[in-house]
């Protein structure tokens, strides 16, 4: 196998939030308030400007347009990049919980040292994935990463598979995708041609296996990242 893809947020790193939750919006009022100039229900507008949104045919969401919206109901015009820091700012309070699976980076580095080819492809946000891949340092381990809030499609869409490989310029053949949603992930990646291997880990939506089999060359259920990167070492 000569790339490997990989997913991020379940895969790579065990991440878990409570953003945008009832809770959330509770404990940081005082912060919207302190970058607003009205009043307003920072939860019920978030919510009503996030609904607005046009998500059919896999299109993904766009939160920094979201908070742009949200901060000028509330009278103040934020520029792309502070918007970006205020996300940041936000998703730092909202996170309960980010570290790497045991063994993720020393993994990477020794499928770059044999010359792979190692990429990110992910549903994620990028005002706050971006500064999460550098803070778990992971940036330079990659070849390329691609984040769907970039693309404006998510998986499973087969757009987004087939925009990195196009990107890149990857066989389909000599690639595999490695994920834990196995809707998004692995039926996203057969869709685009892709092998794919499975991991369930805390965060996997178990009741969307499949009851008859895992189309995938092969499935980790019992979340064993040693098991998952020994096999990708060998592979």
């Amino acid at each position: 196998m000569k790339n490997f893809i990989f997913d991020l947020y379940g895969t790579l790193a065990d991440v878990r939030t409570d953003e945008f939750s009832h809770n959330f919006f509770v404990r940081l009022a005082p912060y919207f308030k302190s970058l607003s100039e009205k009043d307003i229900d920072f939860e019920a507008a978030f919510n009503r400007l996030f609904a607005e949104q046009d998500l059919s045919c896999g299109r993904e969401a766009d939160i920094a347009g979201v908070l742009t919206k949200l901060f000028a109901a509330a009278g103040k015009s934020y520029a792309k990049e502070q918007i970006y820091a205020i996300g940041y700012e936000l998703r730092r309070a909202a996170t309960q919980k980010l570290k790497l699976y045991p063994g993720t980076k020393e993994t990477l580095a020794a499928l770059k040292r044999r010359g792979k080819g190692v990429y990110l492809l992910s549903n994620a946000q990028a005002l706050f994935t971006a500064p999460e891949i550098e803070s778990l340092g992971l940036k330079p381990l990659f070849d390329g990463i691609e984040l769907s809030s970039d693309y404006g499609k998510r998986k499973p869409s087969p757009d987004f598979f087939n925009y990195l490989l196009n990107k890149y310029g990857l066989d389909a053949s000599d690639s595999v995708y490695v994920g834990n949603d196995y809707p998004s992930d692995i039926m996203g990646a057969s869709a685009a041609g892709l092998k794919s291997i499975y991991i369930r880990t805390e965060t996997s939506p178990e009741d969307k296996e499949p009851k008859d089999g895992f189309d995938c060359i092969k499935y980790f259920l019992n979340g064993s990242h040693r098991e998952l990167y020994a096999y990708l070492l060998n592979l």
